[in-house]
């Protein structure tokens, strides 16, 4: 699995723990877009190209698979924490809360972020499910061992947000609250 963050958006201009919008990419976003597309044209052969369906992260995976000659299935599955109820619906973008410092910052992994969005367990639980569905050979039987490995072993890039990047980590790695 290969994990790529989103280029600079004009989100990135700002302070992103006092708002949260769904901005486009900046000029360097998307050289940084094009720059990532041709390294994984050299580097990676994706099976499987997936990407968030926020704007910053949609506009990210579609100037990559211009450049790889694949486009990205887009996910609500992969959205940044705040962008998304707790059920996992998303917040339309018109609809994007402010941060507030209080609920942000906080320690306390229950609390949500925004006021009608998720909280980081929640956030963490939706991106879990959605690397459940996603690979199957992640899933663990029952005894805790890894299921066998598959014979053409899948090559799946994912463009997301760093919130997404760090729960897939604690995820995977069982790490975390």
């Amino acid at each position: 699995m290969y994990l790529v963050r989103h280029g600079q958006s004009h989100v990135n201009l700002g302070d992103i723990t006092v708002s949260h919008r769904d901005e486009p990419l900046t000029d360097l976003g998307r050289e940084q877009a094009a720059r990532a597309g041709e390294w994984i044209r050299e580097n990676i052969r994706a099976t499987d190209f997936y990407a968030s369906s926020v704007a910053r992260t949609a506009q990210t995976a579609q100037i990559i698979g211009s450049v790889v000659g694949q486009q990205p299935t887009l996910t609500d599955g992969l959205r940044e924490i705040g962008t998304c109820r707790p059920d996992g619906t998303p917040i339309p973008s018109t609809e994007f809360e402010t941060f507030t410092p209080e609920l942000w910052g906080t320690l306390d992994p229950y609390t949500p972020v925004t006021a009608t969005g998720e909280s980081w367990m929640q956030f963490r639980s939706r991106i879990g499910a959605f690397l459940e569905d996603l690979v199957p050979a992640a899933r663990r039987n029952r005894m805790g061992s890894p299921p066998e490995e598959p014979s053409d072993p899948r090559r799946i890039l994912l463009v997301a947000h760093a919130g997404v990047i760090e729960a897939v980590f604690e995820y995977i790695f069982e790490k975390g609250p």
